[in-house]
């Protein structure tokens, strides 16, 4: 759809009953703008990303159109009140996306969760235990497979990019606390505290 193409992701929701799309990528349980057309899947990957990076970084996304810009001016700067609320929905969705996904899909279908943080700075074992997931064998070593993605860590994420990232350091995935508030962020660990521990971003007291 043209929503889709302008935000430069073209290709996302695109589903086919005659077996010519092996995988698509949803924002499942989240509506698509334009709507998407039903369709059955035998595994699922749920990539999940730390609140404080990802919540800022959707904010440019809906603010840009674009996976590639950010604002010349930080929205938590020029608009207080409606960053505050958009951190508050945004955190909730993503609390009740994860109880859905635990509520729905993971007793229905075999589902794997992988981090965002653990593809960008250790892809290598985040990626062999993904793909044994998917090829449904305990190890790839030795594989075409392992020396695919082998050959892909030495290279680079540059290497197969679809499109363009912010021009960030993506070692330091903590960039953008600065965006919250005290208050903000105590928000941030109440209501994301099960998300918070169930996807190890902080310790759970109880070990």
């Amino acid at each position: 759809t043209l929503h889709l193409v302008l935000g430069n992701l073209a290709g996302e929701e695109t589903v086919s009953h005659d077996s010519l799309c092996w995988a698509t990528k949803t924002h499942w349980p989240a509506d698509s703008p334009l709507g998407t057309k039903r369709f059955k899947a035998q595994k699922c990957i749920s990539v999940v990303r730390n609140p404080i990076d990802v919540i800022a970084s959707l904010c440019y996304l809906k603010n840009t159109l674009s996976m590639s810009l950010v604002t010349t001016e930080k929205p938590n700067e020029v608009d207080p009140m409606w960053w505050d609320g958009f951190v508050t929905k945004t955190a909730e969705a993503m609390s009740h996306s994860t109880l859905e996904m635990n509520r729905q899909v993971v007793p229905s279908i075999p589902t794997y969760y992988v981090r965002y943080e653990d593809l960008i700075l250790e892809p290598l074992p985040a990626l062999c235990e993904l793909f044994c997931f998917l090829l449904e064998v305990p190890s790839i070593v030795g594989t075409v497979i392992e020396k695919r993605i082998q050959d892909y860590c030495v290279q680079g994420n540059q290497s197969a990019t679809v499109y363009k990232l912010k021009r960030a350091d993506n070692s330091n995935l903590s960039r953008n606390v600065d965006m919250y508030t005290p208050k903000q962020l105590e928000m941030l660990k109440m209501t994301m505290r099960e998300y918070l521990y169930y996807f190890k971003y902080t310790d759970h007291p109880g070990g």
